[in-house]
C-alpha cells in the first residue's frame, strides 16, 4: 500500500511538474498574443484618430482664418477709421445735433459698404446719439443707453473692442466692433463708434463644412454663440458657477436667454454624443477667450483591428497546439520511468512505515497492548513500566495477572468485554495490580480491530492516573481548608462587629443627645463631625458583616407586608440631608399600575436603594437623582415583577470598567476612592441581595452625562393593610413624657456605655431610672417598688 502511495505521489509530482511547465508556457504565449492584439487595436485606433484629427485641424484653422481675417480685421479697421470722421467727432463734442443729416449719411454709407446690421455712435455716458436706421421699419437706437455693455466700457478706456452678444433691443445675435472717439489733438475719449454685424457670415462659414462636422463658436465662458446645429445655440460647453451666471445676467451679453448644458462637456479631446465618439479640435478667434470648436465622429476601426488581429491569433493557436503535443510526449516518457521505480519505492515505503509505527509504539507515553484470544500479542515499554513486568513476562503471561484478584478480572471481562462488539470504550477508570502487589489507578480505552469479529484482536490504551488522583485529593483538602478559613473569618467578623458596634452605638447615641443640648456653634460642629463619623464607621461595619454573610451563603430574607410608597419615601428621607447639602434634586416616580401593598423584604430593598441613591448623590455635582418604579410584568394574579431605576446626572462610568463595577472593593479608579470615600462593597452587596431576591442589576452610563442603575425583582401582592405604624406627633410625645413621669425603671446591663445612654434617654421622658450591673443586683433591686424592668 505504501509503495502504491509513494508511486502515486511521484507520478503526481512529475505530472504536476510538466503540467505547471506547460501551463506557464501557455500563459506566456497567451499573454504575448493578447499584448500583440492590444497593441494592434490601440495602434490602429491611435492612427485613425491622428489621421482624422489632422484633417479636422485643417478645417478648424480654415474657419478660424476666415473669421479672424475676413471679419475681425475688416470690421475692426472700419470702426477705427469711422471713429476719426469729422461728423462723428463733432456729434460727440456736441457741436452737431443728434442724428444730424451729415452724420446719418456717413453711418448709412458705412453700413451699406460693410454690409453691417447697425452703425451707431455713443456719447461718453453710453447714450446713442447717432444711429443708422435698421430693419423693415427703419428703427433706430438713438436715445438708448448701452453704458453697461463691455464694448462701450472698454472702448472708453481707449481700446478697440470686438464683443459678441445678443442685442438688448433687437434680440439678435451679433458681433460688436467698437473704437474710441478721441478729442482732436489729445487722448481724451469723448465717445464710442460701434458697428454691429449679424452672424450670417459666421454661420455660413460653420455650415460650409457640411454635416460631417459639428462646428461651434464658444464664448470665453463656454456658451455656444454660433453653430451649424441650431439646437446647440446658447448651450454651455463647461459648467458655469453662480458668480459667472450673475456676471452674464448683469452684462446682458446673452440677453435673457436660458443657458443649458450641452450633452457633453468640452474638457477632454474626446467626447461622446448619443453613443458616438467625437474628436474635439479647438482654435482661438475674435478677442481673448473666444474659440472655434470642431467635433467629428470617429468610430473605432473594428474592421482594421479584426483583420490585423487574425495573424497573432493564428500564431497563438499553433504555438498552443505544439506545446500540448510536447507535453503529451513527455508524459508518456515519464510514465515508463515511473513504472520501473514503482516496485522499489513501494517496498521502501513499506519498511519505512513499519519502522515509524514501531517507533511510535515504543516511544508512546501511554501503555499500549494488543490482545488476541485472551493473550497479549504485543506490548510497549510504557505498559511494562506501569505494571512493573518486563515486556517478555507480559507476552508469556495472561491477562489475569493485571488485576487484583480473579473476581475483579471476571467482572471486567463480563462488564466491558461484551461492549467492545458494539462500541469503543473510552476512559474507563479501573484499578490494576503491579508486580509487587501494589494497586495503581488507571484509565483504559479499548477498540476492536473489527467489531464484528473480536478474535482479530483488541487494542487497549492504558494510562497511569496516580498523579491525577493525588492532585485531586490535594485539591479537595485545599478546598476544605479554604472553606474552614472562610468560616473562621466570617465568625471573627461577626464577633468583632458586635464588639465594635457596642461602643460605636454609645458614641452615636451620646453625640446625638449632646447635639440636642445648648452649646456654641463650634461645639455643635465638632459634635456633628463625631456623629457623622460614627455613622460612617457603623455603615462600614454593616457592609463588612453583610459581605461576610454573602460569602458563606448565610444572608437570609425576612419577607413581610409593606407599602412601596413608604419604602421609597423612607429611603429618600434617609439621604435628603446629603442631597440638600450638594443642592441636588432628589425625586421619585411610581408609575400607574404599580401595586403599593407588597410582601417582601422591605429592609433589604431599602438597603439596596440607599446604596444606589447614595452612590448617585456621591458622584453627582449638579442636577438630580431620581428613583422610578414601574410594573415590568404580572407573573400571575398575586405575583408581579417590578422594575426599579435610579437615574443621576453625575460624572458617569467609563465603558472599560462597567463590567467590573459590581465586583467587591472595586471603584471607577483610585482617585475617586480617595476623593469620595467608600470601600467599594456597596454595589457588590446590592447585586447579591438583588439576586437573592430573584432579580438582577444592570447599568447604562455615559461619561459626563450620568448613569442609570436598574434592577427588577418579584413581589407578592397583598390586598390587606399593614399594621398602623404612624409616628407620634410632638404633642403626643409631650403627653407621653408627662404620663411616664415618676415611673420607676430598673435597667440591668453589664455594658457601662449602654447603661449611660439608656439612663439619659429614659430620664428625658420622665422615668426614674435605677441601674444595676448584673443579675444578682437586679434580683435585689426588684424587691423595691419597680414598675418596669429592662
Amino acid at each position: 500500500m505504501s509503495n502504491t502511495i509513494t508511486d502515486s505521489n511521484i507520478k503526481k509530482r512529475n505530472s504536476d511538474k510538466w503540467t505547471d511547465s506547460s501551463y506557464q508556457r501557455i500563459v506566456i504565449i497567451s499573454v504575448m498574443a493578447l499584448l500583440v492584439v492590444v497593441f494592434i487595436c490601440v495602434g490602429s485606433d491611435h492612427f485613425v484618430r491622428k489621421l482624422s484629427l489632422g484633417r479636422q485641424k485643417i478645417t478648424t484653422d480654415h474657419i478660424a482664418f476666415q473669421i479672424n481675417n475676413f471679419i475681425v480685421q475688416n470690421f475692426g479697421d472700419a470702426a477705427e477709421k469711422l471713429s476719426k470722421k469729422k461728423y462723428v467727432i463733432d456729434v460727440c463734442r456736441g457741436e452737431l445735433s443728434v442724428d444730424n443729416e451729415q452724420l446719418l449719411q456717413v453711418l448709412m454709407t458705412a453700413r451699406e459698404v460693410l454690409s453691417a446690421s447697425i452703425v451707431y455712435v455713443l456719447d461718453s455716458k453710453g447714450t446713442v446719439i447717432g444711429c443708422s436706421p435698421y430693419g423693415p421699419g427703419n428703427s433706430t437706437l438713438t436715445g438708448k443707453n448701452y453704458g453697461f455693455r463691455p464694448y462701450f466700457t472698454q472702448a472708453m478706456q481707449g481700446h478697440k473692442v470686438q464683443y459678441a452678444a445678443v442685442g438688448v433691443t433687437t434680440h439678435k445675435r451679433g458681433i460688436y466692433f467698437s473704437a474710441p472717439v478721441f478729442q482732436p489733438g489729445s487722448k481724451i475719449v469723448i465717445g464710442v463708434l460701434a458697428i454691429k454685424i449679424d452672424l450670417a457670415s459666421i454661420d455660413s462659414f460653420l455650415k460650409a463644412e457640411g454635416d460631417q462636422y459639428i462646428a461651434l463658436l464658444l464664448s470665453p465662458v463656454g456658451v455656444v454663440f454660433a453653430s451649424n446645429r441650431r439646437d446647440f445655440l446658447y448651450h454651455t460647453g463647461y459648467p458655469l458657477t453662480e458668480s459667472t451666471l450673475q456676471k452674464l445676467r448683469f452684462g446682458r451679453q446673452f440677453s435673457n436667454v436660458s443657458l443649458t448644458p450641452l450633452p457633453f462637456f468640452l474638457f477632454k479631446d474626446i467626447v461622446y454624443l448619443q453613443g458616438h465618439r467625437m474628436l474635439v479640435c479647438r482654435q482661438p478667434v475674435l478677442e481673448k477667450g473666444w474659440q472655434v470648436v470642431v467635433l467629428k465622429m470617429v468610430p473605432f476601426p473594428w474592421t482594421i483591428m479584426l483583420v490585423l488581429s487574425v495573424v497573432p491569433v493564428i500564431a497563438w493557436a499553433m504555438l498552443i497546439r505544439m506545446t500540448l503535443h510536447s507535453q503529451k510526449e513527455q508524459q508518456l516518457t515519464d510514465e515508463i520511468h515511473r513504472g520501473r521505480r514503482r516496485s522499489v519505492l513501494a517496498e521502501t515505503a513499506r519498511r519505512e512505515t513499519r519502522r515509524e509505527l514501531e517507533t511510535i509504539f515504543s516511544a508512546s507515553l501511554i501503555g499500549i497492548l494488543l490482545v488476541r484470544n485472551g493473550k497479549v500479542v504485543n506490548v510497549n515499554e510504557r505498559m511494562a513500566e506501569i505494571i512493573g513486568y518486563s515486556t517478555m513476562e507480559i507476552l508469556q503471561g495472561d491477562l489475569e495477572m493485571f488485576f487484583p484478584d480473579r473476581k475483579s478480572f471476571r467482572y471486567f471481562v463480563r462488564t466491558y468485554g461484551r461492549e467492545l462488539a458494539g462500541r469503543d470504550l473510552e476512559q474507563i477508570e479501573y484499578t490494576l495490580k503491579k508486580r509487587d502487589g501494589s494497586l495503581v489507578p488507571c484509565t483504559l480505552s479499548g477498540k476492536a480491530i473489527e467489531s464484528t469479529d473480536l478474535s482479530l484482536g483488541v487494542v487497549w490504551v492504558v494510562q497511569d492516573i496516580s498523579r491525577y488522583k493525588t492532585v485531586e485529593r490535594d485539591l479537595r483538602n485545599a478546598r476544605r481548608h479554604a472553606e474552614e478559613a472562610l468560616q473562621a473569618k466570617s465568625t471573627f467578623l461577626a464577633n468583632m462587629s458586635h464588639e465594635i458596634r457596642t461602643p460605636m452605638n454609645g458614641i452615636i447615641g451620646l453625640s446625638n443627645l449632646l447635639l440636642q443640648e445648648n452649646m456654641t456653634a463650634e461645639q455643635h460642629k465638632h459634635l456633628s463631625l463625631i456623629y457623622s463619623s460614627g455613622q460612617r464607621l457603623l455603615s462600614l461595619i454593616n457592609d463588612m458583616l453583610d459581605f461576610s454573610k454573602i460569602e458563606v451563603g448565610r444572608l437570609e430574607l425576612n419577607e413581610q407586608q409593606f407599602f412601596l410608597h413608604d419604602v421609597i419615601a423612607g429611603s429618600l428621607q434617609h439621604l435628603e440631608v446629603l442631597a440638600r447639602e450638594k443642592k441636588l434634586t432628589l425625586d421619585s416616580v411610581i408609575h400607574p399600575g404599580v401595586p403599593d401593598s407588597l410582601i417582601g423584604d422591605a429592609d433589604k430593598l431599602v438597603q439596596i436603594l440607599i446604596n444606589l441613591v447614595g452612590n448617585a448623590i456621591k458622584f453627582t455635582h449638579t442636577g438630580s437623582v431620581t428613583i422610578q418604579v414601574s410594573l415590568l410584568t404580572m407573573l400571575n394574579d398575586s405575583r408581579a415583577r417590578l422594575l426599579f431605576e435610579v437615574q443621576d446626572t453625575g460624572i458617569g462610568i467609563a465603558p472599560d470598567v462597567q463590567d467590573t463595577i459590581f465586583e467587591a472593593f472595586t471603584q471607577v479608579d483610585s482617585t475617586l476612592s480617595r476623593r469620595y470615600g467608600g470601600t467599594g462593597l456597596g454595589l457588590a452587596i446590592s447585586q447579591n441581595i438583588i439576586r437573592l431576591m430573584g432579580g438582577d442589576v444592570h447599568l447604562e452610563s455615559e461619561q459626563d452625562k450620568g448613569t442609570t442603575f436598574y434592577f427588577s425583582m418579584p413581589f407578592l401582592i397583598e390586598d390587606g393593610e399593614p399594621a398602623d405604624l404612624s409616628v407620634l406627633s410632638t404633642a403626643d410625645k409631650v403627653q407621653n413624657s408627662l404620663r411616664f413621669s415618676g415611673f420607676r425603671v430598673l435597667l440591668a446591663d453589664d455594658e457601662f456605655i449602654n447603661v449611660t445612654l439608656a439612663e439619659a434617654l429614659l430620664t428625658r421622658v420622665g422615668f426614674i431610672v435605677h441601674s444595676v450591673a448584673n443579675g444578682r443586683e437586679a434580683v435585689t433591686a426588684c424587691k423595691r417598688e419597680i414598675m418596669i424592668v429592662f
